[in-house]
């Protein structure tokens, strides 16, 4: 874990120390419904039923870092949500058909995912 936070460290200073968009993730809507008592029980039947492991890892890491590190506005929650939608679709449209692996908080990948139309 040490070297991986050295490493994102490295390349975010290599790369000009872009501006983090959070203000984006914690106004984020999420488009599905989710249990008012506990939504995180919706992120994890996302996490179970899906066939691509990185969305299960990452699904499980937000809830990890939600339950360790605190709510922070919902921020944990907002990102887990966005990443369902992203994945799976929002009610009446289809799922995209890609994973993004973009840096989606830097400057440079807004522009190429909502060129797309994805991160509207």
């Amino acid at each position: 874990m040490k070297a991986q936070l050295a490493m994102l460290t490295t390349h975010w200073v290599v790369s000009g120390r872009p501006k983090f968009y959070t203000e984006h993730l914690l106004n984020y809507k999420p488009k599905r419904q989710t249990s008012p008592q506990n939504p995180w029980l919706d992120i994890m039947e996302a996490a179970l039923s899906t066939n691509d492991e990185h969305v299960c890892k990452s699904l499980r890491s937000l809830m990890w870092a939600d339950l360790h590190f605190g709510d922070f506005a919902g921020l944990w929650l907002k990102a887990a949500q966005s990443t369902v939608d992203w994945v799976y679709g929002t009610p009446g449209n289809e799922a995209t058909s890609w994973w993004s692996r973009g840096a989606l908080a830097w400057d440079e990948a807004w522009k190429i995912e909502t060129s797309y139309g994805n991160l509207t």
